[in-house]
């Protein structure tokens, strides 16, 4: 018997990841390639932590970004209030991360939101 383990992944239909797994020509293969691939970059740890220690560090994340700001004041205006606000990074351990999503289910619009805009 061989030692292996099986895991279920559910794509969303026509979602990015269910366009790229179909042009794979091995699906199983190619996953198990970018398992080795981020191992090999950032080592055992949780992914998810480390894209927002990542995002965080790099200053990489718009608090803004699809929030429409507009009101009377005029858009030079807007840029300096939202660039002067102090710059505060913070790391956040695997263990906040987990307490913070305590009953909640993974889903794929979490994982969306996590990595938009770090590409």
């Amino acid at each position: 018997m061989l030692d292996s383990r099986n895991l279920i992944v559910r794509i969303k239909k026509d979602s990015q990841e269910d366009n790229w797994l179909r042009t794979q020509a091995n699906q199983s293969e190619s996953i198990r390639a970018l398992i080795k691939l981020v191992g090999n970059q950032i080592g055992n740890v949780d992914l998810k932590t480390f894209l927002i220690n990542n995002a965080i560090d790099n200053n990489s994340v718009n608090l803004f970004s699809g929030v429409d700001t507009s009101s009377d004041e005029n858009d030079s205006e807007k840029k300096d209030k939202y660039n002067n606000l102090p710059k505060k990074t913070k790391k956040v351990a695997s263990t906040d991360v987990n307490k913070s999503n305590k009953g909640k289910k993974d889903s794929i619009q979490d994982y969306d939101s996590l990595t938009k805009g770090l590409s």
